[in-house]
């Protein structure tokens, strides 16, 4: 699992989701403004670890290739913060060098 500091209850992407619950499997997150549905997203731990290897393999990732979901895009970059560099002029993620 990654070293990110998430906890049940944390608002995330500027108080727009609250983190529900993480485990070993995924991470479930709710819209605090429902617009429709529950509102609810899961980001499973293996999307979390393919990413990881993706960017440490040298890979530099568009945004919205991790995920065209943003919100899933943005907790995957955000528990993978210890390793990602992002360049918001190429629009890419990478692995953060040394």
């Amino acid at each position: 699992m990654s070293q990110c500091k998430l906890s049940p209850g944390d608002l995330i992407k500027e108080g727009a989701y609250k983190v529900l619950s993480i485990d070993d499997k995924r991470i479930t997150i709710q819209r605090t403004t429902i617009k429709r549905g529950d509102g609810l997203v899961r980001i499973s731990q293996a999307m979390i670890e393919k990413t990881r290897k993706r960017l440490e393999s040298g890979e530099a990732i568009e945004y919205r290739k991790i995920s065209y979901t943003v919100a899933i895009e943005y907790v995957v970059v955000l528990m993978l913060a210890d390793i990602i560099t992002c360049d918001d002029t190429s629009r890419t993620y990478s692995i953060r060098k040394g």
